[in-house]
């Protein structure tokens, strides 16, 4: 087990009355909040209104910041300026990872001039820097931006993507009932959003207290998923998405592990997505198998590990076999819960010359060599 120090510095509220918290956070710091939001859902599933009157009750003013379906630089210019024009003191998102990344990008630029240096890596951070009350109420669990440290947007014009890492929310309220509108098929996709992103903090090294709690909380993902969808109102298994989408990303679940080979699949998850205008949804959850299948040429015994573990397979078979066996049942899995598993189920693939200009682009880290790059992604087509 690696050395460590953990600290957890965002209030987390679940629950029923998980909302009545929100003006007590609000006041901390400010009378004025921005609403940084999708496109309409949350005005749909009474999310917004339940949002509005609790703020309204308590005296806090707030602007509306709508539309925000992509984490795009474009968004986060015109939330900045909305921002600095209308003097919040405080942005919360409200959806997805998308919301919720948008709104610790925004609250650092209200306050920062140079923010494109600042996710561009021109211009560095000591951690000195200002900025305002950052809050997340998620609707659509699966990426947990509500307790972790990373932000990112599309860069509109380059493509690139563009990145602010080192902020959690100041506080996230969670409430499941928010959740009770996702269709089957977005429950399912989100939830196995948060089992991938979990299953990363059981890669590299050896942390046995950190690997079972991962594996509890996969447990619990697999076991939720199937019934709300059957059930999209049942309260428990709401609960347990959401808080395992939170969990995953709050750091305990990889305490004293090294994860700095896990974190690579981060490196080559935005190829195909922009190359075919994905979701970061749908693509990662599609390319997971595919990436370990991939690094396990180089990662093998860790990847056995995971794959006895978690997804049953034989402890006696070889790393490699027993990492193409896991990979199997992966994809069977999440093809049974109705998720689509091969590129081409989302329109049309992109030619090999197209791949390669895309890899070349998105100017990835530690790559693997080409060749296995364009295997990988192929393998998923």
């Amino acid at each position: 087990m690696l050395d460590f120090q953990f600290n957890v510095p965002a209030n987390l509220y679940l629950g029923k009355d998980a909302l009545t918290h929100l003006p007590e956070e609000v006041k901390k710091r400010t009378n004025k909040v921005m609403l940084l939001y999708g496109g309409g859902s949350i005005k749909r599933n009474g999310a917004y209104d339940a949002i509005t009157k609790t703020l309204a009750e308590a005296g806090i003013e707030w602007v509306d910041f709508g539309g925000n379906t992509k984490a795009l630089w474009s968004g986060i210019v015109k939330g900045v300026e909305l921002a600095k024009r209308e003097q919040v003191g405080c942005v919360i998102g409200i959806g997805g990872s998308t919301c919720m990344d948008m709104a610790k990008i925004v609250a650092f630029g209200a306050v920062n001039e140079g923010l494109l240096d600042y996710m561009t890596g021109r211009k560095q951070r000591d951690g000195s820097e200002p900025r305002l009350l950052i809050g997340a109420i998620p609707t659509f669990p699966s990426g947990g931006s509500e307790a972790g440290f990373g932000a990112g947007v599309d860069d509109d014009e380059s493509g690139t993507s563009l990145d602010l890492y080192g902020y959690v929310p100041d506080f996230a309220i969670l409430c499941p009932e928010f959740s009770y509108s996702l269709d089957a098929a977005a429950t399912a996709l989100g939830a196995m959003v948060t089992f991938v992103q979990v299953s990363i903090n059981h890669m590299g090294g050896v942390s046995a207290l950190s690997e079972r709690i991962t594996e509890g909380v996969l447990d619990v993902i697999r076991n939720s998923v199937e019934v709300a969808m059957l059930d999209p109102t049942n309260y428990e298994a709401r609960a347990n998405l959401m808080y395992a989408s939170a969990y995953g990303t709050n750091g305990i679940p990889s305490r004293g592990k090294d994860l700095s080979w896990g974190y690579e699949i981060y490196n080559y998850s935005g190829i195909m997505r922009k190359l075919m205008g994905l979701s970061y949804r749908q693509n990662f959850v599609l390319f997971f198998p595919s990436w370990l299948k991939a690094a396990a040429k180089y990662h093998a015994e860790d990847i056995r590990k995971y794959m006895v573990r978690v997804w049953g397979v034989d402890a006696d078979l070889p790393a490699p076999l027993a990492c193409e066996v896991g990979v199997m049942r992966m994809k069977r899995y999440f093809a049974g819960l109705g998720i689509p598993m091969r590129y081409r189920d989302y329109g049309e693939l992109p030619t090999r010359e197209q791949l390669i200009a895309g890899i070349e682009a998105e100017g990835v880290e530690n790559p693997l060599p080409m060749e296995e790059l364009i295997a990988m992604f192929e393998d998923c087509m």
